[in-house]
């Protein structure tokens, strides 16, 4: 009922829910009668699995996709053929342990098959009716072939996309012009840390997960990437655009911690970053304001520089103000946006707090102006 009532909120772009299972067959229908029973005519059902391209974002608004594991019998039922085009989320290979030891290679290789009828076992356990409302079936990513269908989506950890990317570039671009891909985070990050979403963002992966729960840089990226929508239509042309920023004034300038607030001054200043794709952001380094001493209520800082964008539509800039300290500096407020959605003239920026909420009153006064 959460995802009824609350998914549409923002916009009415397509919600897609996820299911990780680990239930008996009997029980994945019930929760198939649930979701139908629930979502109703929100929940978007495959017309034509022969269909050659995946419906687009107007064709699904309001809509909420299933992704579930992907079951071939029922696949090749669907698109009438007799062929195996890689289904599954993981072959036998993939799954499979491997071991070095000799001297125990055969009660191994027992060890191994007996796993392998398990897995063959698990993979027949998959609830028919579940398939039937899934839009969006788990496969492996296999780039040397065409999948036959449409509805698809290969998900692939951090460390792997980056070697994908630099061994098969072309080939993965060719590849997410028709399918889906997700990356998400190595299963090594024990500290739910985060990994700089952008070079997936550039290769073309439509969707990048990331630990939610860290409200670390990259989740501001994240947060500013998709402030104004919950999805990016991809652009086949680079935006080039020069952005004439004059830093004027901000206010209320104040630690987040209140004790802290009432016992400590502020020497504030304020830096503007680019991130994104390379060209971009290696300009960034040296836009920041000079440090004012003891003045977070009202500080004047007329600061002015030039960002030069060359592929504007693959970059977020992102405002942060901090309070200068011989031992470190501290983080008042931040703010994170695409360049496509600055607006000229005078702006007031709101600034957020370490967790991304809107801090009472603070603010950084602007002058923009922008050429293209």
């Amino acid at each position: 009922m959460t995802v009824r009532d609350f998914a549409f909120c923002k916009d009415n772009n397509p919600a897609i829910l996820s299911l990780e299972m680990h239930c008996c067959l009997k029980q994945q229908k019930r929760i198939a009668e649930l979701l139908q029973g629930i979502l109703g005519d929100m929940l978007f059902v495959i017309k034509d699995y022969k269909q050659e391209r995946f419906s687009t974002l107007q064709q699904l608004q309001r809509k909420v996709l299933i992704k579930y594991k992907a079951d071939d019998q029922f696949l090749q039922e669907k698109l009438q053929t007799q062929s195996s085009t890689l289904f599954y989320t993981q072959s036998h290979d993939d799954m499979l342990i491997r071991f070095e030891d000799d001297e125990d290679d055969q009660n191994l290789q027992a060890n191994v098959k007996q796993f392998s009828q398990t897995l063959d076992e698990h993979h027949k356990k998959i609830c028919r009716e579940l398939l039937e409302i899934t839009s969006l079936y788990a496969v492996s990513l296999k780039l040397d072939k065409k999948p036959e269908l449409v509805w698809i989506v290969s998900s692939v950890s951090e460390d792997k996309i980056q070697d994908v990317i630099k061994k098969s570039h072309g080939k993965f671009q060719e590849y997410v012009d028709n399918y889906f891909v997700r990356v998400y985070p190595l299963g090594l990050r024990f500290d739910s840390s985060n990994y700089d979403p952008f070079p997936s963002w550039i290769a073309g992966a439509q969707l990048v997960a990331l630990n939610i729960q860290t409200k670390d840089i990259f989740m501001l990226q994240n947060y500013g990437m998709f402030l104004n929508s919950s999805y990016i239509l991809k652009s086949n042309q680079d935006i080039k655009m020069n952005i004439y920023v004059r830093i004027i004034s901000a206010t209320n300038l104040v630690w987040e911690e209140v004790k802290r607030r009432q016992e400590e001054i502020v020497d504030p200043y304020i830096k503007i970053r680019v991130a994104g794709n390379k060209d971009d952001v290696n300009k960034s380094d040296k836009w920041r304001t000079e440090v004012v001493q003891d003045n977070g209520y009202h500080p004047i800082f007329n600061y002015q520089c030039v960002i030069q964008l060359r592929h504007a539509q693959q970059d977020v800039i992102y405002i942060q103000a901090y309070s200068y300290s011989m031992l470190g500096d501290s983080l008042l407020g931040q703010y994170c946006l695409s360049p496509l959605n600055i607006r000229t003239g005078y702006r007031i920026v709101p600034l957020l707090n370490s967790q991304f909420k809107t801090l009472a009153n603070s603010y950084v006064l602007m002058h923009i102006k922008i050429e293209y």
